[in-house]
């Protein structure tokens, strides 16, 4: 299994016990992709708009358009929330309890973390 150190107080640039831990890339690169997506762009990972039509596009299909980004905004947390959730499932015992209860409890927000 590969290791990242991610800083799990994107607020905090200071390296230590209470704000960062090794955790699997895997998990590193989702959770990094989301936020540098949403701090850039003002728009979710996965979620394009074309004239007003918010789209998630994940694996190369469209799973939800409309005119209601909120709408979509919460699908798309939806989604993010069950990805969290199966990555702590799936690495429970193998990370830090305090990323474990992270990963139960992260929110995606818009615009960033």
């Amino acid at each position: 299994m590969e290791f990242s150190y991610k800083f799990w107080d994107v607020d905090n640039d200071i390296i230590s016990p209470e704000t960062s831990a090794l955790i699997p890339t895997e998990i590193n690169k989702v959770v990094v992709r989301n936020i540098i997506r949403s701090a850039e762009t003002g728009l979710m990972l996965n979620v394009n708009v074309q004239k007003n039509l918010y789209t998630i596009r994940m694996f190369g299909e469209a799973i939800v358009s409309s005119n209601n980004k909120e709408e979509v905004y919460e699908i798309r947390r939806a989604i993010f929330k069950r990805q969290m959730i199966d990555f702590a499932e799936k690495y429970k015992g193998k990370i830090p309890d305090k990323i474990y209860i992270r990963l139960l409890n992260f929110e995606l927000k818009e615009g960033g973390q």
